[in-house]
């Protein structure tokens, strides 16, 4: 923020100077010149940080709640009212400035406290972030940091000036006009639950395998424990924004053991699982499943992850790994059915 312009404790003559484009430090009246005022002219410009509340009483504030704040990765804000008023001291920017010009006013611009919007990222140093505030010609950017609570903007000139507040965070971007509240980019699932990851618990699967031909019968058993990651999410930091048109992802992610080298059964669930996820009792279709092998200490594995696409509200999910139903005794050209363990293996989980 830039600071408030300080005055002098005792008038002193000073050469007739710009300070800035925004404002002269100096004014010459009847051929004397009076220091320590604000001189304010049209297009004259401030940002203050700290700024009292009270302003607002009176101003406009279009939309409240939610609908007043933008979220977003690395940054939220509010945007608390917007208004004109008629000099410097009503806008609380400075008590002794001069009068402004005949025909114009205080443009305004006030951010507030975000409450329980808040980013995915809370405390974290933002990278990536670029925000812009405009009152009618003039904009403010500032990197990697954005509006905060008491923040206040304020622009000299005639009329309602168009407003805007604009924020790029890693290539999203995300609007609102103060004027009307009308919003652009907003990712809804941000507003709605948590953006984490949970674990299921650890479930044991007691299998048992039974095969038979006209001279022999196979049987085989097996303990396995079955747990899964769900991770639902609209930003990675690696990967940056993941859904469209503001829905989450869920992803789920698990290992299933298919053999071992001292156990001949090969106990495959394939390249697409068994496992279904479905909320308010619908189900809900993947749109990836990755499955990748792996060998550990002798035993190979198959490590999943599926993507869902999610409504941004949904939070409470139902989930189904059915084991494989059938395993292969390859050295003997034998396929085993499953005839224990054969049940799904449920869980839920809430993101509320």
């Amino acid at each position: 923020m830039s600071p408030l312009p300080t005055r002098d404790k005792a008038p002193r003559p000073l050469p007739l100077t710009l300070l800035s484009a925004a404002v002269l430090l100096l004014l010459t009246a009847c051929g004397q010149e009076i220091a320590g005022r604000l001189h304010v002219t049209p297009g004259s410009h401030y940002s203050v940080s700290g700024s009292d509340g009270s302003l607002c009483d009176d101003a406009e504030r279009p939309v409240e709640g939610d609908e007043a704040t933008l979220v977003g990765a690395y940054f939220s804000l509010a945007v608390d009212c917007v208004g004109e008023v008629e000099s410097l001291a009503e806008a609380g920017i400075d008590e002794t400035a001069l009068p402004i010009p005949e025909g114009t006013s205080v443009s305004f611009l006030r951010f507030g406290d975000p409450g329980g919007a808040q980013p995915l990222y809370p405390g974290t140093p933002p990278t990536g972030l670029t925000a812009t505030v405009t009152i009618g010609p003039k904009s403010w950017t500032e990197e990697n940091a954005g509006p905060e609570p008491g923040d206040l903007y304020a622009w000299v000139g005639s009329g309602e000036p168009e407003m805007r507040v604009e924020v790029n965070d890693n290539g999203h971007v995300f609007a609102i006009d103060p004027r009307s509240g009308e919003r652009e980019g907003v990712i809804e699932a941000l507003y709605h639950g948590k953006l984490t990851s949970k674990q299921s618990e650890r479930v044991p699967i007691d299998a048992e395998f039974y095969a038979s031909d006209s001279s022999y019968e196979y049987t085989g058993a097996v303990t396995v424990f079955y747990s899964a990651a769900v991770e639902r999410q609209v930003f990675r930091v690696e990967e940056g924004w993941l859904a469209d048109d503001g829905k989450a992802l869920l992803t789920v992610g698990f290992s299933w053991f298919e053999s071992d080298e001292e156990w001949e059964l090969v106990w495959s669930a394939g390249d697409e699982p068994d496992f279904t996820v479905e909320h308010d009792g619908e189900k809900i279709e993947p749109v990836s499943v990755e499955a990748e092998k792996a060998t550990e200490q002798g035993s190979t594995f198959r490590d999943y992850e599926i993507t869902y696409e999610v409504p941004p509200s949904a939070l409470e999910f139902d989930f189904a790994f059915t084991p494989p139903q059938s395993a292969k005794w390859e050295a003997q050209g034998v396929t085993m059915s499953l005839t224990k363990g054969k049940d799904p293996v449920k869980f839920s989980l809430d993101f509320s």
